[in-house]
């Protein structure tokens, strides 16, 4: 065994702790000394075999008993714990202690019956005197405290006598907990043992081959095991299938235990099965069928060579763009990434295992059909075992045939909006995964990058960046087959006229005293349907008293301003405001509250629920404004725009805010659409001063109104100003 001793003295300095607590129980002198303590660990296993196995890179390998500060340490005084420490990082290098005899331990691990990869370090130091007036330092070494068991079995022997085996060890302080070392188990053993010694039980377990008969076998002499011990243990086999009979060795350390065990089998060389391949999802030889781009839910071939594979030839089918036959266990990095790229999965570094395992399922999907009619497709694995006295081979086919795909495209000419249009596929028979877009591109064909989102049958590609008014024609591809093509026109962007809300038509409202002026967006002369927008003044205006107008009782809630944005000569000014009778001066709170309203007119009164909306062949996907906002008490404004085929509502947008905003802030209502495979006849926009179902106004409020007398007394509340609408696409 290569033994590797290292020694680590840990100090430090720190300020001396003094112990918290009660004094424990016996003490009486009241005086007090200091232990100073170190730790050092010794790594030097007690070898109990002339070589040592390779050590698995696994959980051990991360344990390191070299890393002190991990330890616990415990201090005990009359046999009793007096003081824990659960780091050893953590324990001042000074500490006050009564005067008595103490035990010093310290530990890292658990000491478990049996386990796999669990070292134990423990030590301890059992004659440290506190004394008053004399530190005490006293150096803790800990080292293994459990032993370290690991299991190989004959390599070469074994799999030809046995389809099953392995190794089960247990120790007087394991009970039912027994660790069982399979062939393929790397992993070491840790077990709880006596200084004295404790006796390892073993018991073999192996399955004759080709019987499906156990045995168990017991070795008559057993080994001791010790704290620190490294032990490996060796089973072999003598040529059992040439003698006819057999005996398994049990090695442990020099000392070689023959255990007799009486195999009934010819003198002459022992006849093995042939390497066996068995199908999962499929039956060999039977012809199967899917539809390009599908895959079987299960197809899988499992390998099993007594002896060992030597080779794993796959001849493949033509139409794949590869090689006729490969080498599965015999691979090139290059092959290999192709096999890899075409779908197929198999156990790698096949050659010398006695089990492999190869899949088809990604693969069967990449397999293309014969142009519009089925494809014949055939995989044959044959599999070759490393053992001469083995039947040298055997053979496994998987015959797929693979059906046209069925799609097409799914699109009506509202599918082409202004600038982007909605490309619709539907496969029905096949996988929609599959489906790819193309368009026609001055005569060619050009495909588009662009991944479709699949949900069923039907695959969606939402394709931006086109021109408006202008034909476009696409076409749904899938491997190698396309659909019949489809031609669209996009949309021409709908026209509103006034947008920047420059045109106005203004007259006074009564002749007596007060002539209150009356505002109208549209430019004066303008009549019918050139009309483009109105608002609700008719509403704020309606009440007149006899030969003298009040601005409290009789105000427009829409009108102009010179503040326009960036420059503009006008914009709008929205008011929450306070008309009708019963007033009889401007302190007093106005009879009726109606939020200021600016609307896309259609002849109607601009209600949501009773308009039409305005003539308008296009599907935007926002509206855009600026706007400024004084709101009275909590309160917000709306912006609203609606899109109708008809009387449907097919989409709409909505922006709201209620902050103050003294500056013209830009605003963006996202156009959302229910409906889009429908195109647009109508639309109709709205902006209102506050969404307050019992809108608020302030009394004996001053406005200047535009063109018109300033120091205007009202009832106002929430002021809304809203500039240069458009329509994104």
């Amino acid at each position: 065994m290569k033994r590797t001793v290292s020694r680590l003295l840990v100090l430090g300095l720190a300020t001396a702790l003094c112990a918290c607590g009660s004094r424990p129980e016996g003490t009486d002198s009241g005086r007090e000394g200091q232990l100073i303590v170190s730790l050092q660990a010794d790594t030097a296993s007690k070898a109990v075999r002339p070589a040592a196995a390779a050590k698995s890179a696994d959980a051990a390998a991360a344990f390191d008993p070299m890393l002190l500060d991990d330890y616990t340490v415990d201090i005990y005084k009359d046999g009793q714990l007096y003081k824990n420490y659960p780091r050893f990082s953590d324990m001042p290098l000074s500490i006050t202690l009564p005067e008595g005899n103490y035990e010093l331990r310290a530990a890292k691990g658990s000491n478990l019956p049996a386990a796999w990869e669990s070292p134990y370090y423990a030590g301890a130091n059992k004659q440290i005197q506190i004394r008053e007036g004399k530190p005490a330092n006293a150096t803790v070494t800990v080292s293994q405290a459990n032993a370290r068991v690991t299991v190989g079995f004959n390599a070469e022997g074994f799999p030809l006598l046995y389809d099953a085996y392995d190794a089960v060890l247990s120790t007087e302080y394991t009970g039912p907990d027994s660790l069982i070392f399979t062939p393929d188990e790397t992993r070491a053993g840790y077990f709880m043992a006596d200084e004295s010694g404790t006796g390892l039980a073993i018991t073999l377990r192996v399955v004759r081959k080709g019987t499906g008969i156990a045995y168990r076998i017991v070795p008559q002499q057993l080994p001791t095991i010790k704290p620190r011990h490294d032990m490996h243990i060796t089973f072999n086999t003598d040529d059992a299938s040439v003698t006819g009979i057999g005996s398994i060795t049990v090695q442990v350390d020099d000392e070689v235990t023959e255990i007799p065990v009486t195999i009934s089998v010819p003198g002459t060389m022992l006849p093995k099965p042939a390497p066996e391949i068995t199908a999962s999802g499929f039956t060999p030889g039977t012809v199967v069928t899917v539809t390009e781009g599908n895959t079987l839910d299960m197809a899988t071939a499992v390998i099993t060579a007594r002896g060992r594979i030597l080779s794993c030839r796959l001849s493949m089918p033509t139409n794949l763009g590869l090689k006729a036959s490969y080498d599965l266990a015999a691979l090139s990095a290059a092959d290999s990434a192709a096999l890899i790229a075409q779908g197929l999965r198999w156990t790698p570094n096949l050659k010398g295992k006695t089990r492999g395992e190869v899949n088809f399922q990604d693969i069967i999907a990449n397999l293309p059909s014969a142009g519009e009619s089925a494809s014949s497709n055939t995989f044959a694995l044959t599999v070759d075992d490393a053992v001469p006295i083995t039947q040298t081979s055997n053979t496994l086919e998987l015959k797929v045939n693979v059906n046209v795909p069925v799609f097409g495209l799914a699109m009506t000419a509202a599918d082409g909006w202004a600038r982007h249009a909605i490309l619709r596929g539907t496969v029905t028979d096949g996988d929609p995964s599959r489906l790819r877009y193309q368009y026609n591109n001055g005569g060619t064909w050009t495909d588009i990058a662009l991944v479709p989102t699949v949900d069923g049958p039907n695959a969606t590609l939402r394709c931006d960046g086109l021109e408006p008014s202008t034909g476009y024609e696409v076409r749904a591809t899938y491997g190698r087959h396309v659909s019949a093509p489809f031609t669209f026109t996009t949309e021409t962007p709908g026209s509103l006229h006034n947008l920047g809300l420059d045109d106005w038509h203004v007259y006074e409202l009564g002749t007596k005293i007060h002539n209150i002026r009356f505002y109208e967006p549209w430019a004066n002369g303008t009549n019918g349907s050139d009309r483009w927008w109105n608002t609700n003044n008719d509403v704020t205006t309606s009440y007149q008293s006899g030969l003298i107008t009040y601005s409290y009782k009789c105000f427009p809630a829409v009108s102009y301003v010179y503040d326009g944005y960036n420059g503009s000569s006008r914009a709008a000014e929205i008011r929450t405001t306070g008309w009708g009778g019963g007033n009889t001066s401007a302190g007093i709170d106005a009879k009726n509250k109606t939020a200021g309203l600016l609307y896309l007119w259609d002849g109607t009164d601009g209600s949501r629920n009773t308009h039409n909306g305005r003539a308008f062949g296009s599907r935007p996907s926002a509206m855009k404004f600026y706007y400024k906002y004084t709101p009275y008490n909590t309160d917000e404004f709306e912006g609203y725009v609606e899109v109708r085929n008809g009387s449907t509502v097919i989409g709409t947008g909505s922006f709201r805010a209620g902050s103050q905003t003294d500056t013209y802030t830009e605003a963006v209502a996202p156009i959302r659409y229910t409906d889009e495979r429908s195109h647009a006849t109508h639309i109709y926009i709205q902006f209102i001063s506050t969404t307050k179902s019992s809108p608020e106004t302030r009394t004996r409020y001053t406005i200047d109104l535009a063109d018109g007398d300033s120091g205007w007394t009202t009832n106002t509340g929430s002021i809304l100003r809203v500039d240069e609408i458009s329509l994104e696409y």
